[in-house]
């Protein structure tokens, strides 16, 4: 009975072992799909603020303020390029005058400028650790638009219509014009990203620790400043003329209005950005800067019925930009933005004061305290190697 017992507690403890080693390689499985998939998905996005390397298994010297940086890793060379529906205005831009005699009673028309296709290029390298990069940009914006008023009516004492320079004083007489702007932009800049906040997860539960492999070591939240040079050369005219009906003997007349700049300066940004998703696929961000460029400013006004006028000037013209979007990754190595942007270029706008009761000189006196302006939309492709 003894040597059954013994012999029956040998079988037991024999298959409680078997059992418990087979066990554990199933556990051990399963934590290695989980691992496998996990650091899959974690390696699915290259934040902005993580080293160019794969986040591996050298968790050692992981630290959230620099994350990534003790894993291995290359730099990246980047490229992309976007497409800009963009508006220029002007915050004085005047197209004509109606001014109804019956009624005594002045109304103001303004330009109505028009979404022009403009376009963005860029390309750099992104150093290993701590998010810094080194990029160049090329940015294109162009619009513009036109108007052009109704007929004087026949019996000229009702409505007349007046545009800068130009009068319509005969029965049908008509006012027209057109404006244009062109902007090319040349930046060379550093910029340096800092992750903030926790980290992201990967949906295994809590990840106080940073090496869990079933967390994302990099931040949810990021930062990045930047500083750099621009150089910017804007070229932009109101264009005013009259057609005189065809029983008129006065000939037609056209008259412009021109604002050119040339210069450089420094420049200096800011953006916020929130990654959402378990590892970062999307996220959405806020950028704002401004420049400071110094240059020449030449403004001139010339036309058919009066003496050309023309002032060059030395000037430091401040630049504000705002830019709201998102951005989803396509691939690890490309990704897609989307946003809205505004453009703002101080004292560079069109303010040449009239005299209406002058003709046909109706320069009055000029005065460029006024801004230039951009809104628009923008996709962006950014691609890295």
């Amino acid at each position: 009975m003894t040597i059954l017992m013994r012999g029956a507690c040998a079988l037991l403890l024999a298959a409680g072992f078997v059992g418990g080693v087979s066990a554990q390689s199933i556990d051990k499985g399963a934590v290695a799909a989980k691992f496998d998939s996990d650091m899959a998905l974690a390696n699915a996005v290259q934040q902005a603020s993580c080293d160019c390397g794969p986040i591996g298994d050298e968790c050692g010297t992981c630290d959230l303020g620099y994350c990534g940086s003790g894993v291995g890793g290359g730099g990246q060379v980047f490229v992309g390029a976007e497409w800009l529906s963009v508006r220029g205005t002007f915050s004085e831009a005047t197209a004509y005058r109606e001014y109804s005699l019956a009624n005594d009673l002045e109304t103001f028309h303004q330009f109505d400028m028009d979404y022009g296709s403009s376009y963005r290029v860029f390309g750099g390298y992104r150093l290993c650790n701590c998010g810094g990069e080194v990029r160049f940009t090329y940015t294109n914006f162009n619009s513009d638009g036109g108007f052009t008023s109704p007929p004087n009516p026949n019996d000229n004492t009702d409505t007349i219509y007046y545009a800068p320079y130009e009068l319509a004083l005969g029965d049908g007489d008509v006012v027209y014009g057109r404006a244009k702007v062109n902007v090319d932009n040349y930046d060379i800049g550093f910029s340096k990203t800092i992750p903030l906040g926790c980290p992201l997860q990967s949906g295994c539960g809590d990840c106080g620790d940073c090496c869990d492999p079933c967390c994302q070591p990099c931040a949810a939240w990021d930062i990045t400043w930047s500083g750099g040079v621009r150089f910017a050369s804007v070229d932009s005219s109101l264009a005013y003329g009259t057609t005189r009906a065809s029983t008129s003997n006065v000939p037609n007349r056209f008259a412009e209005s021109t604002v050119n700049f040339d210069g450089a300066g420094l420049r200096f940004g800011l953006t916020g950005r929130r990654y959402f998703g378990r590892t970062g696929v999307l996220s959405a961000y806020l950028r704002g800067d401004i420049s400071l460029l110094l240059g020449d400013v030449e403004h001139g006004v010339s036309g058919t019925t009066f003496t050309d006028t023309s002032i060059t000037t030395t000037e430091v013209i401040p630049v504000t930009e705002i830019e709201a979007g998102l951005t989803g990754y396509v691939t690890q190595n490309l990704s897609v933005s989307a946003g809205y942007l505004l453009s703002a270029w101080h004292d560079l706008g069109h303010r040449t004061e009239y005299n209406y009761s002058v003709s046909p000189s109706q320069v009055y006196s000029m005065d460029d305290a006024n801004m230039m302006m951009f809104d628009g939309f923008f996709i962006r492709a950014t691609a890295a190697f």
